[in-house]
């Protein structure tokens, strides 16, 4: 499957993008994967490429429809990704990526994450404990391969 609103700029990708999360997104995410602890927390980026620059304008959570059976593991409900999806395109923006949670373990992606990424997406990983987030990191999947990407935050 085809991530949706795959409407990347042309030309080459960028060796290093900064990830650029709105006012908040970083409390949120910390938040969000907190909550679900210990199981994995998951959503979704919405916002826009430019150039070497992606501009997060939300940062959604989603269902994860494996954290009953498998809490090491996510899986977006497709439901989600559709809306989202949906309403990033009324907006004029697009789904840029996805984030999802470490508990208790780094922030940095596992062979299955990338088994399952899509490429150029950005994947924004919170490592997290019971009590706090503890860590923040941003990767792309370039020919089968993670590269780390900066995080950063900007105000609309």
């Amino acid at each position: 499957m085809k991530p949706p609103s795959a409407r990347q700029p042309s030309g080459p990708v960028p060796a290093r993008l900064e990830l650029c999360l709105p006012r908040g997104g970083h409390r949120l995410l910390g938040e969000l994967a907190v909550a679900a602890w210990p199981a994995e927390a998951c959503g979704l980026l919405v916002g826009m490429r430019h150039d070497a620059r992606v501009e997060v304008s939300a940062v959604l959570p989603a269902v994860n429809r494996r954290a009953a059976e498998a809490p090491d593991r996510y899986e977006i409900d497709p439901e989600d990704v559709l809306a989202a999806d949906r309403a990033a395109r009324e907006a004029g923006l697009m789904l840029v990526g996805a984030w999802h949670s470490h508990p208790d373990a780094p922030a940095a992606p596992s062979a299955r994450d990338r088994d399952e990424a899509w490429p150029d997406w950005c994947y924004l990983i919170v490592s997290t404990d019971a009590e706090r987030a503890r860590e923040l990191r941003a990767w792309r999947l370039i020919d089968g391969r993670f590269v780390e990407d900066a995080v950063a935050t900007w105000v609309e």
